[in-house]
């Protein structure tokens, strides 16, 4: 996906923004009491989204476009479309409350559009591993407040109702299909397509950094027999508990996804001289922490394939030439007879 087009969607996206700001603001500059608050309220998230759509755009300049969008062309053609409306957005008189609603309720709608969640997501993904904060877990908080604005200030009726349902049925869809895309429904983990989507972007990180990547995949051992002994809901079980272990032993800034049946990967810079020690050492607490655990049924343990290295210009071809050697040293992990960590440098 080409950089100069997600950064044009971007920038619709931060127009959308822009404009549910600027009618915000009017109607709180023409009321008082308890509209005027509410008014001022989503005038004040709205500004913070136009932040959070700056620093996305600061990420995707200086770490290149990730594969988002299957008809990207299609999307910025739309989300233009879509802003060049929000900007004619006007808000009404003072004093008119329905009109003041049926306001906010166009510039809410025109901003709920499945790339914009998309994006939105993406940012969420993102965040512990760059800093980048998302608004997505608030945004369901400034529709609610704005649904319920409508119920107590524009009286009571059945289209006043349908449209903040409307509303907040449309958010609660949009944000359901992107963690669908992006994220593993059993452990609540990335899944690989949002693994391979945020590790691109560490990637490029790295490369600019000078920094060496690495990347472990860690293998639940044995989960078959789990499964034909004790059931595949332990099995499902041992999953969830083997991703909690994991996450809980990494840092927010490595990324971390299911990326196959008993198998997940982590991503992560290596910033120090020493990345054979590093990455060995983070291998095997991964490991120990997993083979500690008590576990109800039996005990489990994990393999670990590892790899490290400097990225070239080549970004994406040499992220996945890491992703197939920590693969192949997994398998020879399990081969050594499990429980056991292999790790290697990339040549």
């Amino acid at each position: 996906m080409k950089t100069d087009v997600l950064l044009r969607i971007i920038g619709s996206c931060r127009t959308l923004e822009e404009s549910a700001a600027r009618v915000y603001e009017a109607l709180a500059t023409g009321a008082g009491g308890a509209p005027g608050s509410l008014w001022r309220r989503l005038a004040d998230d709205e500004t913070g989204y136009v932040r959070y759509w700056s620093a996305l755009e600061v990420v995707i300049r200086d770490s290149g476009s990730p594969h988002l969008f299957d008809w990207p062309f299609s999307v910025d053609d739309d989300l233009r479309a879509r802003a060049a409306l929000a900007a004619r957005l006007q808000a009404p008189a003072p004093g008119d409350v329905r009109a003041a609603f049926a306001a906010a309720a166009r510039v809410e709608l025109l901003r709920l559009h499945p790339a914009v969640v998309a994006l939105l997501q993406y940012g969420n993904d993102l965040g512990g591993m760059i800093g980048l904060d998302s608004p997505v877990e608030a945004i369901g908080a400034h529709l609610g407040a704005l649904v319920e604005g409508l119920d107590e200030q524009a009286g009571p009726g059945p289209e006043r109702e349908l449209l903040g349902q409307a509303l907040l049925e449309l958010w609660r869809e949009l944000r359901r299909n992107a963690s669908l895309g992006t994220t593993d429904a059993l452990t609540g983990l990335l899944n690989r397509r949002g693994l391979l989507g945020a590790a691109e972007v560490l990637a490029y990180l790295g490369r600019r950094q000078d920094t060496r990547l690495a990347v472990l995949v860690v293998g639940v051992d044995h989960l078959k027999e789990v499964n034909d002994r004790h059931g595949e809901p332990a099995g499902d079980a041992v999953l969830r508990g083997v991703a909690a272990l994991l996450e809980r032993g990494l840092r927010r800034s490595d990324v971390l996804g299911r990326t196959g049946g008993d198998e997940f990967t982590v991503v992560a810079l290596t910033p120090t001289d020493t990345p054979d020690v590093d990455v060995t050492r983070l291998a095997e607490k991964l490991r120990q922490a997993v083979a500690g655990a008590v576990w109800p049924e039996a005990p489990v343990t994990v393999s670990v394939g590892a790899t490290y290295g400097k990225l070239g210009g080549a970004t994406a071809r040499d992220l996945n030439e890491l992703l197939v050697a920590a693969d192949e040293n997994l398998y020879r992990a399990k081969h050594k007879g499990r429980n056991v960590v292999v790790v290697s440098e990339r040549p």
